[in-house]
């Protein structure tokens, strides 16, 4: 996912010893793009869901109308879209510990994901709920949306009766929870001889595919539906792992292939099995 660019050796800097990275300075135009890409994907997925009828697709406004395509490409992309996204998110991590320290870490995790959450929160969610009773009967006023918007129902996640929700959101709580929570274990993967165990890790051929074992086994646990916050945790800790380690960059190199052909056809066994 995060293959260097043959033009450089890599875009983080290592020392004499090859096993160990230290924080380089430079940017990841790879991951730049990637990050592009996946976040202004998030434009026709959503668009997407307003043409798809079943209630568990979580937007605000819906069509009166099915659309089979335009279902089937939002169930497509909703298979690699958020895992890429968290990933991106560990990756970006590692180089922004290599610029700050602990306390400026957590400091503009605050500023940079805490803030806008909840003035998205406070601001932007009502306004959408009210979007979705427009032209209902009996459909609440704003002010109405809002006297009942802190009351919590559990059964009711994404709001959609008009009580607390994070809407879509949710991932950006998600963000920095895990920032925090996985600050301590970033701190000690960043040490000499826990680099040096990735290292010798990354080396063994197919040693990256092991990422997944933990994953899936934590995917099959029902914890808030898809957004299952352990697995999630894990690809944003995967993202980091890849990242901070010449010899797990150099075996996405060399299975890039295998990985394809993987890919392939783990999305058509899944499509199929999930219909």
């Amino acid at each position: 996912m995060f293959a260097d660019s043959k033009t450089k050796n890599a875009d983080v800097s290592f020392t004499s010893d090859s096993s160990q990275n230290t924080y380089g300075s430079d940017r990841r135009s790879d991951i730049d793009w990637l990050r592009v890409l996946a976040v202004l994907l998030l434009v026709p997925f959503h668009a997407a869901l307003v043409f798809d009828l079943n209630p568990l697709a979580i937007v605000y406004m819906k069509d009166s109308v099915q659309n089979g395509f335009l279902v089937q490409m939002a169930s497509f992309i909703n298979l690699w879209h958020m895992p890429l996204l968290f990933a991106i998110a560990g990756a970006a991590t590692w180089f922004a510990l290599g610029r700050r320290s602990s306390g400026r870490y957590i400091g503009e995790r605050v500023t940079r994901l805490l803030v806008p959450a909840v003035f998205g929160v406070l601001v932007l969610v009502p306004l959408m709920t009210n979007k979705h009773w427009l032209g209902q009967p009996g459909a609440p006023s704003l002010g109405q949306i809002y006297s009942r918007f802190f009351a919590v129902n559990v059964s009711d996640i994404a709001g959609l009766g008009g009580t607390l929700t994070p809407a879509h959101l949710w991932f950006i709580w998600f963000l920095f929870l895990f920032s925090l929570l996985g600050l301590p274990l970033f701190l000690l993967l960043n040490k000499t001889w826990c680099q040096r165990v990735l290292a010798a890790l990354g080396s063994w051929p197919g040693t990256v595919y092991l990422f997944f074992i933990p994953m899936a086994l934590v995917a099959a646990i029902d914890i808030l539906g898809d957004k299952n916050p352990l697995y999630y945790f894990l690809v944003f800790v995967s993202g980091y792992v890849v990242v901070s380690n010449r010899q797990f960059q150099s075996a996405i190199n060399r299975h890039i292939v295998l990985s394809l052909v993987l890919a392939l056809v783990s999305t058509i066994g899944s499509r199929i099995l999930l219909g």
